[in-house]
């Protein structure tokens, strides 16, 4: 749990990095960093911490701080997971994940089973019922089935099932058998064949290249929230009001405020007790009963 909370520190510096760069106090006030939102119901304690991080990091323009945050986000256990929701024995909820390694089942936000594509020799399904078919350590295969919310959505996962299975398994002597290959991952009465290049193709062939033309990036200001105000901010603000309230009255005359010292030195001109006197008089800092 501490590393979760380590690791959201820092994807929110590297975030504040991003949109304002290095910490400058002359540009940066406190609070700073409750304009932007790093995560759902996020908190002050949160702010500070990323406030502090960023004031003592620097050195990182935001496009470093970019390639950063991605550099740590993809070390997580779910990214670039791809979920699908299933029911499986006594309508009990799972969720397949789809990685480049294999499918990942997932209950109960736990992993309970790993299926490496090598080992997966067969990708089916039929109306809403998918099947996956592994080859255990044993050299016998195993069977898996799973239930989709309805035909459609069985198809899309049975589909995207195999596209990234022949991806990331297909070796490149074994691309011109492509069709044979996915012949057996198929089912019945549907054809879906995957006319790409191969993960390994890819890492080979330096010449294969995304067209990806230069282009200037334009950055622009995320969106922005109102600025909030700490509890130390709104007393502090409180306190210092009371005071100029009391030198424009005249209350209080050649008084000099020493904390922990109160004040003492009223004008013996109206009555202590009486009501405007009282609401005049200056409760210390850590008195419960201080003024709102």
């Amino acid at each position: 749990m501490r590393q979760l909370v380590n690791e959201v520190y820092l994807y929110g510096y590297f975030n504040a990095t991003s949109e304002l760069g290095d910490y400058d106090p002359c540009k940066h006030t406190a609070g700073y960093v409750s304009e932007y939102r790093f995560v759902p119901d996020q908190k002050e304690e949160l702010e500070d911490a990323i406030e502090q991080i960023h004031k003592t990091l620097t050195g990182q323009v935001p496009a470093e701080a970019e390639l950063n945050y991605l550099g740590v986000a993809k070390t997580l256990e779910m990214y670039g997971v791809d979920l699908y929701p299933v029911y499986g024995e006594n309508k009990s909820e799972y969720f397949l994940g789809l990685k480049p390694i294999g499918v990942v089942v997932y209950k109960n936000k736990k992993q309970v089973g790993k299926y490496f594509w090598p080992r997966i020799t067969r990708v089916h399904f039929k109306e809403a019922h998918f099947e996956l078919r592994v080859l255990g350590k044993d050299c016998n295969e195993t069977s898996f089935f799973f239930e989709a919310h309805s035909k459609t959505a069985c198809k899309h996962l049975w589909k995207c099932c195999v596209e990234q299975h022949t991806f990331f398994r297909m070796p490149e002597n074994e691309s011109n058998s492509l069709s044979r290959k996915l012949g057996k991952l198929g089912s019945l009465g549907y054809k879906h064949r995957y006319s790409g290049k191969t993960a390994m193709q890819m890492n080979k062939d330096i010449s294969i290249q995304l067209p990806r033309p230069n282009q200037t990036v334009e950055r622009s200001r995320s969106k922005t929230y109102p600025k909030r105000t700490s509890k130390a901010q709104q007393f502090g603000s409180h306190c210092t009001n009371q005071v100029i309230t009391y030198r424009e009255t005249g209350e209080i005359e050649g008084t000099k405020i020493i904390a922990p010292s109160p004040i003492k030195s009223f004008k013996k001109s109206r009555n202590e007790t009486s009501p405007e006197t009282q609401r005049n008089k200056t409760s210390a800092p850590w008195e419960e009963n201080c003024p709102q």
